[in-house]
């Protein structure tokens, strides 16, 4: 007849019952998957409180690349990629690239964090002293996040594969918005 049938959440047809508890969580990941890309027309407001009493915040960074990476002194991955953003930041810190390493390890894990924080040049912070974004809280480690000059959104490593920022990741994502002029 050319009129669309309506859709039905009768728990006996196996389709509609699957579409009721797919819909919700569907609803979720499109809400939480999206919410950063709405704001990259602003910085976000990402704050730390650093070690040395200094302060970090992404909105008022204006002019630097900024690398935002979530990662845990228990993840193995994060404890790879370490050494490479370290290498990567003493390489072009100079060029205006910030890093800040937020530790989303417990309260308890402190001196351990403090002990792997000690081996890098770039800030670490406990998660703790930071405030962020719920969109931005990660569920998985490691989570990246890279800004451009502008505190516009660049790069998110929840976008994508699961693949493991290298050197030369870094300098194809990096590269490019550190030749960037305001």
């Amino acid at each position: 007849s050319g009129i669309p049938t309506p859709i039905t959440f009768d728990s006996s047809n196996p389709p509609n019952a699957l579409a009721r508890r797919i819909l919700p969580f569907l609803c979720v990941y499109l809400t939480l998957s999206t919410a950063p890309v709405a704001a990259a027309n602003a910085p976000p407001k990402i704050t730390a409180r650093l070690a040395d009493g200094g302060t970090f915040d992404l909105a008022g960074a204006r002019g630097p690349v900024v690398i935002v990476n979530f990662w845990a002194t228990w993840c193995a991955p994060c404890r790879i990629e370490m050494p490479t953003f370290d290498a990567y930041y003493q390489a072009h810190g100079r060029d205006d690239l910030q890093m800040l390493a937020i530790s989303m390890d417990d309260a308890n894990k402190v001196e351990a964090v403090r002990a792997i924080a000690a081996r890098f040049r770039f800030a670490v912070v406990m998660d703790r002293n930071a405030a962020f974004p719920l969109a931005y809280r990660p569920s998985r480690r490691p989570v990246t996040l890279i800004f451009d000059r502008k505190g516009a959104l660049r790069f998110d490593s929840r976008r994508g594969r699961n693949d493991r920022l290298d050197g030369a990741a870094l300098d194809r994502i990096v590269g490019p918005l550190l030749a960037e002029r305001l």
